[in-house]
């Protein structure tokens, strides 16, 4: 069975029957009388999570972790509100990805109970505030506030909606275990609202929109190695599972943020570097320009979530982007799909040789880019597909300097088999650093991937 097969079947309405009722019973009323989440705003319980993912993490800190952070008083909240933000020193896996996956919890407090994606936003950059100014009595961090609630909205609304489609109302018995028991796993927030709410095995309709248009997935198992002889692990071939997959159709579904996104996720087989790559592209807002029979062309505006790293780079931030993609569509089965994107960075962290500045071994900036991308599908196929980002970074914490950075990829898919195939990637990243007071540091590393692909 496959990855794709597995996913669909998450996908699908489930089935089962009622369990009897026992003698002298009272019928339960119509399944579908019932209202289920989330039609109406529920103010009271989403404050209360939020507050109470203010105080499970302050009661570990304070009392397992025992962190000298956690001891609050009036006079730390009075110094915090007063003196404001600064930069914290934390590695970059705590605060490019822990950050952000502790906002979307903020995040689905509000999606969870009724609230909209834009309301839902406002929550996750107040919910993060808070703990900033309030749940530890060190100085509140600004790169820590912009991650947390940015980071947490992007992957907030992917949360939502995949757990939205693995849920079925109508699905009763072991189906209806496993998909619940899914669900927790996946957005734990949603999942205690719908136990407190008594929905959890209540059996009643499926909200509108609950699947995308179409649903795409592939995943990859390979080895991949660094060709730079200055790496520690070059040479050395590592494991990887890649995962990618695509919600709707960036072209097409426009009506509503993350009505599209794709998600890229990357974990290797190295102790250093497990989760290597994390990506998200979500459409917050798009609008048709032209389109014939033979190419459609749509103008947006997109969010996205960069986290990489690995042996290779580490680089990764927040940011937006106006796109314009188009298909084209050339002799059956073979169509073709670009993309051009100018993007402007909120937050940006690259890899820096000089930890004594800040006491990280990455520099936290902005700055802007361009990304750029085509495609060719043979079928559902994507058999060929060639990009470029280029990204300028301005230190805004470190070694004062500039950040040029160039990635390059090739990528190569060939069907073997129906839903089976083998791949062969080729990435090219380019570091041009360069320092007022230290050295100017120039990198170029290739990186290879071979790969058995699963897909449609």
């Amino acid at each position: 069975m496959t990855v794709r097969t597995l996913l669909l079947l998450a996908f699908a309405d489930g089935a089962g029957s009622l369990a009897a009722q026992p003698a002298g019973a009272v019928p339960p009323p119509p399944a579908d009388s019932i209202p289920f989440c989330c039609d109406t705003r529920r103010f009271a319980p989403m404050a209360a999570e939020v507050l109470t993912l203010q105080l499970i993490p302050w009661y570990f800190n304070r009392n397992v972790a025992v962190d000298s952070t956690a001891v609050l008083s009036v006079g730390a909240w009075r110094r915090n509100l007063v003196l404001g933000f600064e930069w914290d020193p934390g590695n970059f896996e705590t605060n490019m990805f822990m950050h952000p996956v502790h906002g979307n919890l903020y995040f689905n407090a509000g999606r969870t109970n009724g609230y909209s994606f834009f309301e839902s936003s406002a929550l996750a950059w107040a919910g993060s505030l808070m703990w900033e100014m309030f749940g530890e009595n060190n100085r509140p961090a600004i790169n820590d506030w912009i991650n947390t609630s940015m980071g947490g909205i992007t992957i907030g609304e992917v949360v939502w909606r995949g757990s939205r489609a693995l849920l079925d109302n109508r699905a009763t018995g072991t189906a209806r275990a496993w998909r619940e028991l899914g669900h927790f796993f996946v957005n734990p927030v949603g999942a205690f609202n719908r136990l407190w709410r008594g929905e959890t095995m209540r059996v009643g309709a499926n909200p509108e929109g609950r699947f995308p248009s179409s649903f795409r997935s592939a995943l990859f198992f390979g080895i991949r190695s660094v060709g730079d002889t200055s790496v520690p692990e070059s040479g050395r071939n590592i494991p990887y599972v890649d995962l990618r997959f695509g919600y709707g159709d960036h072209l097409r579904d426009l009506d509503h943020p993350f009505d599209a996104f794709t998600v890229h996720v990357e974990i290797n087989g190295s102790r250093a570097h497990t989760v290597a790559r994390v990506r998200v592209d979500g459409t917050l807002y798009g609008k048709l320009w032209k389109e014939s029979a033979r190419a459609r062309h749509v103008f947006g505006v997109e969010q996205h979530y960069d986290y990489f790293n690995n042996e290779t780079y580490v680089v990764g931030g927040q940011s937006f982007g106006v796109t314009l993609r188009s298909r084209f569509r050339l002799r059956d089965p073979l169509t073709v799909q670009t993309l051009l994107e100018p993007f402007g960075a909120a937050i940006w962290a690259v890899s820096s040789e000089y930890a004594d500045v800040t006491g990280r071994d990455y520099d936290f900036g902005s700055g802007a880019g361009v990304r750029t991308k085509a495609e060719l599908f043979f079928g559902d196929a994507n058999v060929l597909s060639l990009a470029y980002t280029g990204v300028y970074s301005h230190t805004l914490n470190g070694a004062v300097s500039n950040h040029l950075l160039h990635m390059v990829s090739v990528g190569v898919q060939a069907p073997i088999l129906k839903g089976f195939g083998g791949a062969m990637e080729f990435v090219l990243f380019a570091r041009n650093s360069f320092y007022r007071d230290f050295d100017d540091v120039h990198e170029r590393t290739p990186l290879f991937r071979w790969s058995m692909v699963f897909f449609p």
